[in-house]
């Protein structure tokens, strides 16, 4: 028997009605969806986002006829994403969760890896991907990409990422601090992602730069307890959530058609 299939599948931010139609489509087939599980812990964001969406969208059987609906839980497995820092600890732990993988492609079953945002934008499941090349090059693997948090976020806000021939960076804002000055020097637009830890820092950044009044803060965006705020000096001292992220902008919108021309709404250079 060949081996199985393995689908990295991106969930989008968070609104349930993200998931791609192609998305939806594999994982109503597929007999194992594997879910990021930490410490142990069975549910978690992925698993609760893949949920929503289908409860938005009654799944069919394979004679087009309802399908129960406990019937994509029953097909869902935790898989540990548990990892201790450092390198020397990373190998063995993806290890582990691709020989757990393999066993199920081993059997000719097709199955799924989801994941919140993008399966190759920070995600969990890049880690998974070279651990299963490594230990079993014959495995099969096929990527469907998600909804960013990033795209979501500026759709949300009608937040411009990038205009014309602007040059725009997506980076984590625990970068170095020194750095992360240069970069918004250099570039137009900057996406900082995982702000939670260090948003006082960057406030005090862009405050010296003068650009806070360009900046927008999104928290868990699409959820429902998703957060947009537009003054972000007042969340100065807030503890925010993980799953957050700022868009900044040298410039506005508006700034850039008082100096250019304007088509359609969107500002041209």
């Amino acid at each position: 028997m060949g081996w199985g299939t393995l689908y990295g599948v991106g969930l989008g931010p968070g609104d349930a009605e993200l998931l791609t139609l192609r998305a939806f489509r594999v994982l109503s087939q597929v007999p194992v969806i594997f879910y990021p599980a930490c410490g142990g812990r069975e549910g978690g964001f992925a698993l609760d986002i893949l949920q929503r969406a289908f409860e938005c969208v009654p799944m069919l059987g394979a004679d087009g006829s309802p399908a129960r609906g406990d019937a994509i839980h029953e097909r869902c497995r935790p898989l540990s994403t548990s990892m201790p820092r450092g390198a020397d600890a990373e190998r063995p732990h993806w290890t582990a969760a691709a020989e757990i993988v393999a066993d199920v492609l081993r059997s000719g079953q097709d199955a799924a890896f989801i994941t919140e945002g993008d399966p190759l934008l920070y995600s969990t499941f890049i880690h998974l991907q070279t651990a299963l090349a490594e230990r079993c090059p014959e495995a099969r693997v096929e990527i469907i990409p998600g909804v960013s948090s990033i795209t979501a976020a500026a759709a949300r806000t009608a937040f411009p990422l990038a205009i014309g021939d602007e040059r725009i960076a997506v980076l984590p804002a625990t970068y170095d601090p020194d750095a992360l000055e240069r970069l918004l020097d250099t570039f137009d637009s900057v996406v900082l992602l995982k702000v939670s830890r260090v948003l006082d820092r960057v406030l005090t950044i862009l405050e010296r730069r003068g650009w806070l009044a360009n900046a927008v803060f999104v928290e868990r965006c699409g959820t429902p307890g998703e957060r947009i705020v537009t003054d972000v000096a007042s969340l100065r001292g807030q503890r925010v959530d993980y799953f957050s992220l700022l868009l900044v902008r040298k410039t506005t919108a508006s700034d850039l058609s008082r100096n250019g021309r304007t088509e359609g709404g969107i500002a041209l250079t």
